[in-house]
């Protein structure tokens, strides 16, 4: 029987002598296939559901189990969107269903429209907090949908995600004043751990 990608990993940071390391892995939850929905924050330590939710299914999974920690330098594509809201079970739905197609399938900026891929340094107050969270549970070449709420969607921010006048605009506006969920499709093309970005 296969070793999960984080326990593999969790091993052999513990054999290189990285315990700090090894408790991350540790800390993850076990593999996602594609086509599982899940909240992904359900094994951060002081989780609070009432406080925001991160829900993550797989479209395409990646190359072997490696995922990139923090401080990592990781290079994304994204498409932003938002839709009214999210039940407890991790499916959308719309607070009005005649809002429902433009809701649930239009994003309204893509990276890839722009020409160039995002690069940020991971859970370092760089990005939306949902967004980070995401892109530390994803392998090379994974793509994903995620929505998030409260603390993890609108409410952490999305000035470094969206052009400035896109920001102002009453579309997006609408959708900030309504606290809609926050819509991302991640496409994790690559990272360089922390260690390698400063040699």
């Amino acid at each position: 029987m296969a070793v999960p990608y984080h326990q593999q990993a969790e091993i052999e940071a513990l054999i290189a002598g990285d315990k700090k390391r090894a408790k991350e892995f540790a800390d993850q939850d076990p593999d996602q296939v594609a086509g599982e929905t899940r909240n992904i924050l359900r094994k951060v330590k002081g989780y609070d559901e009432s406080k925001g939710k991160v829900i993550k299914k797989i479209l395409k999974d990646g190359e072997g189990y490696r995922t990139p920690l923090k401080n990592a330098d990781v290079e994304i594509h994204y498409k932003l969107g938002f839709v009214s809201d999210i039940t407890t079970d991790g499916g959308t739905e719309c607070a009005n269903p005649d809002e429902e197609s433009e809701l649930e399938s239009e994003y309204i900026f893509s990276s890839k429209d722009t020409g160039k891929s995002f690069r940020f340094e991971l859970m370092n107050n760089q990005v939306n907090e949902g967004l980070d969270i995401c892109v530390k549970s994803m392998k090379k070449g994974e793509i994903c949908e995620v929505a998030c709420t409260g603390i993890y969607g609108l409410e952490s921010g999305i000035n470094s995600l969206l052009p400035g006048d896109l920001i102002k605009s009453e579309n997006v506006s609408r959708y900030i004043e309504k606290g809609a969920t926050l819509k991302f499709e991640i496409e994790l093309l690559s990272f360089i751990p922390q260690l390698d970005i400063h040699k």
